[in-house]
């Protein structure tokens, strides 16, 4: 029967949870802020996003008015794919609270662009369940007639 393995009393842990994930990163938002950020956004929910366990974005749901707002500063001429582009874009940048990716903890339109090209996708993915949006397969279990 092979020996067990012990950690060693050096390596440190993962964090378990995402409060502790996000206790354990530099300058990172405290408890109480969250709570305060928590009452103040649509649906008071906010979730922890980390693709890597290194990189933390701490996003919240838009509402529609917020939405709507980012839809109108697009351009008109704007072509359709682009123009949804351009709106996921922006209601990523609006849903994140704090990033540990940047030097002053916010995100812009343009750190997304430089990003990887799929970050962009996968964040909005949060945004959308956070700002209620279900799929259609999802919707057609949530609903029923009377």
């Amino acid at each position: 029967m092979p020996e067990e393995t012990k950690p060693s009393e050096t390596q440190e842990q993962a964090p378990v949870s995402p409060s502790q994930l996000l206790a354990s990163i530099p300058g990172a938002p405290s408890a109480p802020q969250i709570e305060a950020w928590k009452a103040a956004v649509p649906n008071n929910r906010i979730e922890l996003f980390t693709p890597d366990f290194k990189r933390i974005y701490i996003m919240r749901a838009v509402s529609g008015l917020e939405a709507s707002n980012i839809r109108k500063a697009i351009p008109p001429n704007t072509d359709e794919v682009t123009a949804q582009q351009d709106l996921e874009l922006g209601m990523c940048v609006k849903a994140v609270l704090w990033t540990n990716t940047t030097a002053n903890n916010s995100l812009t339109v343009n750190d997304l662009r430089a990003s990887a090209a799929g970050l962009p996708s996968s964040m909005f993915e949060l945004v959308a369940l956070l700002s209620d949006y279900f799929p259609p397969a999802q919707l057609s279990m949530l609903h029923g007639s009377l």
